[in-house]
Protein backbone atom coordinates (compact mmCIF):
# COMPACT_ATOMS: atom_id res chain seq x y z
CA UNK A 1 0.00 0.00 0.00
CA UNK A 2 1.10 3.72 -1.02
CA UNK A 3 1.59 6.53 1.03
CA UNK A 4 -2.26 7.82 -0.45
CA UNK A 5 -3.79 4.52 -0.31
CA UNK A 6 -5.73 4.28 -2.78
CA UNK A 7 -6.31 0.70 -2.49
CA UNK A 8 -8.45 0.82 0.06
CA UNK A 9 -10.53 3.57 -1.35
CA UNK A 10 -13.94 2.04 -3.23
CA UNK A 11 -13.22 3.18 -6.72
CA UNK A 12 -12.56 1.93 -9.86
CA UNK A 13 -8.97 2.70 -11.74
CA UNK A 14 -11.39 4.96 -14.14
CA UNK A 15 -12.85 6.93 -11.40
CA UNK A 16 -9.30 7.61 -9.83
CA UNK A 17 -8.05 8.62 -13.47
CA UNK A 18 -10.36 11.23 -13.19
CA UNK A 19 -10.28 12.28 -9.95
CA UNK A 20 -6.52 12.90 -10.76
CA UNK A 21 -7.00 14.61 -14.01
CA UNK A 22 -9.98 16.78 -12.77
CA UNK A 23 -7.53 17.31 -9.59
CA UNK A 24 -4.27 18.60 -12.18
CA UNK A 25 -6.66 20.86 -14.03
CA UNK A 26 -7.62 23.19 -10.94
CA UNK A 27 -4.08 22.66 -9.48
CA UNK A 28 -2.68 23.91 -13.07
CA UNK A 29 -4.95 26.51 -13.47
CA UNK A 30 -4.05 28.31 -9.96
CA UNK A 31 -0.77 27.51 -9.20
CA UNK A 32 1.57 30.11 -10.82
CA UNK A 33 4.38 30.40 -8.83
CA UNK A 34 5.54 27.04 -10.15
CA UNK A 35 5.78 28.35 -13.76
CA UNK A 36 8.08 31.04 -12.49
CA UNK A 37 10.58 29.85 -10.01
CA UNK A 38 13.16 27.11 -10.27
CA UNK A 39 11.70 23.72 -8.71
CA UNK A 40 13.92 21.39 -7.32
CA UNK A 41 11.87 18.05 -7.34
CA UNK A 42 9.44 16.53 -6.77
CA UNK A 43 11.33 14.61 -4.08
CA UNK A 44 8.54 12.33 -3.15
CA UNK A 45 7.41 11.83 0.93
CA UNK A 46 10.32 10.56 1.69
CA UNK A 47 12.59 13.72 1.31
CA UNK A 48 11.54 16.08 4.49
CA UNK A 49 14.46 18.16 4.37
CA UNK A 50 16.46 20.80 1.64
CA UNK A 51 20.34 21.89 2.87
CA UNK A 52 20.94 25.28 3.04
CA UNK A 53 25.12 24.10 1.66
CA UNK A 54 26.23 25.84 5.16
CA UNK A 55 27.39 24.41 8.78
CA UNK A 56 26.99 25.75 11.89
CA UNK A 57 29.96 25.07 14.18
CA UNK A 58 28.78 24.31 17.28
CA UNK A 59 31.95 23.23 18.44
CA UNK A 60 35.17 25.27 17.98
CA UNK A 61 37.63 23.18 19.63
CA UNK A 62 40.60 20.99 19.16
CA UNK A 63 38.05 18.68 17.33
CA UNK A 64 35.58 21.22 15.19
CA UNK A 65 32.19 20.14 14.40
CA UNK A 66 29.05 21.85 12.31
CA UNK A 67 25.49 20.63 11.71
CA UNK A 68 24.11 21.14 8.67
CA UNK A 69 22.05 24.02 8.02
CA UNK A 70 18.37 22.66 6.40
CA UNK A 71 14.96 23.64 5.79
CA UNK A 72 12.55 21.44 6.54
CA UNK A 73 9.64 20.88 3.86
CA UNK A 74 6.08 21.68 5.53
CA UNK A 75 3.36 19.38 4.34
CA UNK A 76 -0.08 20.80 3.49
CA UNK A 77 -3.18 19.29 3.62
CA UNK A 78 -6.89 19.57 3.30
CA UNK A 79 -9.77 17.26 3.74
CA UNK A 80 -13.14 16.95 1.47
CA UNK A 81 -15.90 14.37 0.75
CA UNK A 82 -16.92 13.05 -2.66
CA UNK A 83 -20.04 11.09 -3.39
CA UNK A 84 -19.20 7.93 -4.33
CA UNK A 85 -22.32 7.14 -6.02
CA UNK A 86 -21.69 10.51 -8.17
CA UNK A 87 -18.31 8.52 -9.22
CA UNK A 88 -19.86 6.19 -9.89
CA UNK A 89 -22.07 7.42 -12.73
CA UNK A 90 -18.83 7.71 -14.65
CA UNK A 91 -19.24 3.46 -15.32
CA UNK A 92 -22.70 4.72 -16.07
CA UNK A 93 -21.11 7.00 -18.87
CA UNK A 94 -21.69 10.03 -17.36
CA UNK A 95 -19.85 12.97 -18.03
CA UNK A 96 -20.95 15.63 -15.95
CA UNK A 97 -19.48 14.38 -12.61
CA UNK A 98 -20.01 16.27 -9.56
CA UNK A 99 -16.19 17.51 -8.35
CA UNK A 100 -17.34 20.75 -6.69
CA UNK A 101 -15.71 19.63 -3.54
CA UNK A 102 -12.29 18.54 -4.55
CA UNK A 103 -12.22 22.06 -6.46
CA UNK A 104 -13.19 24.36 -3.82
CA UNK A 105 -10.88 22.49 -1.55
CA UNK A 106 -8.15 22.28 -3.82
CA UNK A 107 -8.34 26.12 -4.80
CA UNK A 108 -8.07 26.50 -0.81
CA UNK A 109 -4.84 24.42 -0.77
CA UNK A 110 -3.24 26.43 -4.06
CA UNK A 111 -4.24 30.00 -2.59
CA UNK A 112 -1.91 28.47 0.51
CA UNK A 113 0.68 27.60 -1.81
CA UNK A 114 1.18 31.02 -3.62
CA UNK A 115 0.55 32.66 -0.12
CA UNK A 116 3.35 31.01 1.12
CA UNK A 117 5.85 31.43 -1.59
CA UNK A 118 5.39 34.86 -2.33
CA UNK A 119 4.21 36.10 1.00
CA UNK A 120 5.98 33.93 3.32
CA UNK A 121 4.96 31.39 5.89
CA UNK A 122 6.35 32.33 9.55
CA UNK A 123 5.05 29.39 10.65
CA UNK A 124 6.97 26.87 8.31
CA UNK A 125 10.16 28.98 8.27
CA UNK A 126 9.41 30.06 4.42
CA UNK A 127 10.43 33.68 3.54
CA UNK A 128 8.74 34.95 0.52
CA UNK A 129 9.56 36.12 -2.92
CA UNK A 130 8.33 39.99 -1.52
CA UNK A 131 10.51 39.63 1.53
CA UNK A 132 13.56 38.06 -0.26
CA UNK A 133 14.16 41.16 -2.56
CA UNK A 134 17.27 43.40 -1.51
CA UNK A 135 15.21 46.40 -3.92
CA UNK A 136 12.27 48.54 -2.80
CA UNK A 137 9.38 47.79 -4.38
CA UNK A 138 8.32 49.52 -8.04
CA UNK A 139 5.10 51.27 -8.11
CA UNK A 140 2.68 48.79 -10.89
CA UNK A 141 1.41 52.27 -12.21
CA UNK A 142 -1.85 53.45 -13.11
CA UNK A 143 -1.46 53.95 -17.42
CA UNK A 144 0.65 52.76 -19.83
CA UNK A 145 3.12 54.60 -19.37
CA UNK A 146 3.70 54.35 -16.64
CA UNK A 147 3.19 50.91 -16.39
CA UNK A 148 5.85 49.96 -19.57
CA UNK A 149 7.69 52.85 -17.33
CA UNK A 150 7.95 50.02 -13.83
CA UNK A 151 8.31 47.16 -16.14
CA UNK A 152 11.65 48.78 -17.75
CA UNK A 153 12.98 49.62 -14.35
CA UNK A 154 12.33 46.39 -13.08
CA UNK A 155 14.17 44.60 -16.12
CA UNK A 156 17.30 47.02 -15.80
CA UNK A 157 17.45 45.95 -11.29
CA UNK A 158 17.30 42.60 -12.78
CA UNK A 159 20.16 43.16 -16.00
CA UNK A 160 21.94 44.80 -13.54
CA UNK A 161 22.15 41.46 -11.23
CA UNK A 162 23.63 39.79 -13.57
CA UNK A 163 20.30 37.89 -14.05
CA UNK A 164 19.53 37.11 -18.22
CA UNK A 165 16.20 36.76 -19.18
CA UNK A 166 13.78 35.95 -20.26
CA UNK A 167 11.66 37.55 -17.56
CA UNK A 168 8.71 36.43 -15.89
CA UNK A 169 6.00 38.92 -14.80
CA UNK A 170 3.21 37.64 -11.87
CA UNK A 171 0.33 40.27 -11.63
CA UNK A 172 -2.57 39.90 -10.00
CA UNK A 173 -6.52 40.77 -11.32
CA UNK A 174 -6.22 44.17 -10.63
CA UNK A 175 -3.10 44.72 -12.52
CA UNK A 176 -4.36 42.29 -14.97
CA UNK A 177 -7.57 43.93 -15.46
CA UNK A 178 -5.47 46.92 -16.32
CA UNK A 179 -3.04 45.50 -18.70
CA UNK A 180 -6.52 44.45 -20.46
CA UNK A 181 -7.97 48.11 -20.70
CA UNK A 182 -5.34 50.29 -22.54
CA UNK A 183 -5.51 50.97 -26.05
CA UNK A 184 -2.84 51.03 -28.52
CA UNK A 185 -1.48 49.93 -32.00
CA UNK A 186 -0.17 47.12 -30.20
CA UNK A 187 -2.23 46.69 -26.63
CA UNK A 188 -0.77 47.17 -23.69
CA UNK A 189 -0.32 43.35 -22.76
CA UNK A 190 1.30 42.40 -25.97
CA UNK A 191 3.84 45.67 -25.39
CA UNK A 192 4.67 44.46 -21.99
CA UNK A 193 4.88 40.50 -23.12
CA UNK A 194 7.07 41.65 -26.32
CA UNK A 195 9.28 43.91 -23.57
CA UNK A 196 9.72 40.79 -21.00
CA UNK A 197 9.95 38.25 -23.92
CA UNK A 198 7.66 36.05 -21.76
CA UNK A 199 3.83 35.24 -21.04
CA UNK A 200 2.64 37.54 -18.15
CA UNK A 201 1.10 35.35 -15.64
CA UNK A 202 -1.84 36.08 -13.61
CA UNK A 203 -2.19 34.83 -9.99
CA UNK A 204 -5.29 34.93 -7.29
CA UNK A 205 -3.23 36.02 -4.29
CA UNK A 206 -1.38 38.98 -5.75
Amino acid sequence: MDFFKREIAPLTKRAWDEVEARAREVLLSRLSARRVVHINGPKGIDHTVISEGRLTVVDDGEVKSGVYAVKPLTEARIRFTLNKWELDNLERGAKDIDFDAMDSALEQLALFEEKAIYDGYAAGNIKGLKQSSAHKPLSFGGDSEAILGAVSQGLLLLKGAHIHGPYSLVVGKDAWVKLNQQSHPMSLFDRVEKLIDEKIILSSCL
